[in-house]
């Protein structure tokens, strides 16, 4: 790479990088073929189970501004990851579903992984959780809640029927209905 290229490069994806900068063709097929031998191996555990189900990530959220959580031993943002990109190695699809939150209040999800060009076993069981486990989020106090959970409070898996509605003092709080509407029960199929 250039010195103009490293530039436009975050630091924490260079230094990842920098090994491999130096390597030979013959390591670096060497390490290519230890790559393949694990994608073998995820090929083989798929010839037995169709989804392989992992956590996102090894941590809640932290703060902004931080690669790695503060107060920890980390140094770089794959030790806090180390659940996706042995994926991105293997070419295998994944996807990423909330599951709930952790003990410290903040959202966790799991990840599902199927065998490589098994993308709709990957999208079909994200879907099919989503449809059995709605996320539930508490709206912040005063504010509206995002688009995305209107369309859930609507969802013919919701038995309260919501929707939201504005009150005097600019917050928002809801409201229950007898029906969903067609345009919450038509979104929420999407």
């Amino acid at each position: 790479m250039t010195a103009a290229q490293r530039a436009l490069v975050d630091p924490p994806l260079i230094a990842l990088a920098e090994p491999g900068f130096h390597l030979s063709a013959l390591e670096y097929r060497a390490l290519e073929k230890r790559r393949e031998a694990f994608a073998r191996q995820m090929s083989e555990l798929h010839q037995r189970y169709d989804l392989l189900v992992t956590p996102q990530l090894a941590t809640t959220a932290f703060a902004t501004g931080h690669e790695v959580p503060p107060g920890t031993a980390l140094e770089r943002w794959w030790q806090w990851s180390p659940f996706t990109y042995p994926f991105n190695l293997t070419q295998q699809p994944a996807g990423t579903v909330p599951c709930g939150f952790a003990s410290n209040g903040l959202p966790v999800a799991m990840q599902l992984v199927a065998a490589r060009f098994a993308d709709r076993t990957v999208l079909r069981a994200a879907r099919a959780y989503e449809r059995m486990h709605p996320i539930r989020t508490p709206p912040l106090p005063g504010r509206r809640p995002p688009a995305w959970h209107r369309i859930l409070a609507c969802s013919p898996q919701n038995a309260e029927r919501r929707q939201w509605t504005s009150v005097k003092s600019g917050a928002w709080r809801r409201n229950s209905l007898p029906h969903a509407s067609t345009t919450c029960a038509r979104r929420a199929s999407i």
